[in-house]
């Protein structure tokens, strides 16, 4: 009988344990990030101006080679033929379809908005002149 109020009790326990597990090794990940950023930050400025200057290429040349490689992959990938590549390429080119069309209704919208503004204000200029005509008259 007690064993049906404490399972429950227990098994969320276990889970709360788990999280707080997970919670403390992500803050160590995260102090460890930190504390490298420190270093490397300390490292650059020792460094003179050409050593950083080297750096900042090999940093930008092994980020543009990880972009081509990235590029390849997709490629490849779309090239097998693997059914979630193509059905995700599929609905992206769906969805920006729908969004060009709308971005071009809404330009005509508020370009008819502005065409009907400014034959109104005219309109108002056309009224207010031939008002202003009729008191000279009288």
């Amino acid at each position: 009988r007690q064993v049906r109020y404490i399972m429950p009790f227990y098994s969320n326990l276990k889970a709360f344990i788990e999280d707080m597990k997970d919670l403390f090794e992500k803050q160590k990940q995260y102090q460890n990030a930190r504390r490298t950023r420190m270093v490397r930050r300390k490292l650059l400025r020792i460094k003179s101006y050409e050593e950083r200057r080297e750096a900042a290429a090999l940093t930008i040349q092994s980020r543009w080679r990880a972009h081509t490689v990235q590029k390849r992959i997709n490629a490849l990938n779309v090239f097998k033929g693997k059914s979630e590549t193509l059905a995700a390429i599929k609905l992206q080119k769906v969805v920006l379809g729908m969004l060009d069309r709308a971005r071009v209704r809404l330009k005509k919208k508020i370009a008819e908005l502005k065409r009907l503004k400014e034959e109104e204000a005219r309109k108002m200029k056309e009224k207010n002149q031939h008002a202003s005509a009729e008191e000279r008259k009288q």
